[in-house]
């Protein structure tokens, strides 16, 4: 019974296989592309590695982690993602920028925007 209650398959998307150094260098290499003040060390606060990504109204973040979720699908398997907004009103945009790009994210990965269980 031990190993059904410690069987999180499904639950967690697969483990990623680079090193904390190696994820560190690939974090200083787009920070140091984009002249962004490199990071000291990963920050684990929610997780393995925690990022913030902070952009201007109206500049296409949507479209940015939309686009992030197909390329760790297609790059790493994962299929679970948690996205959270602080309203309703966001909340249905963000529903409707799923709708909305259905057929750009087909074109380019073959499938389109994922199941959406919003609460």
């Amino acid at each position: 019974m031990d190993d059904i209650e410690d069987d999180d398959t499904g639950f967690k998307n697969e483990e990623l296989a680079l090193s904390d150094t190696q994820l560190l260098q690939n974090i200083h290499k787009l920070q140091s592309e984009n002249n962004i003040k490199l990071f000291s060390e990963l920050v684990k606060g929610l997780g393995r590695c925690s990022l913030d990504i902070e952009m201007e109204t109206g500049t296409g973040k949507t479209y940015v982690y939309i686009k992030t979720m197909f390329e760790l699908n297609k790059v790493y398997g994962w299929s679970k993602f948690i996205v959270v907004v602080p309203s309703i009103a966001i909340r249905e945009g963000v529903k409707k920028s799923f709708d909305t790009m259905a057929d750009h994210f087909m074109e380019h990965y073959g499938k389109k925007s994922p199941r959406l269980h919003l609460r």
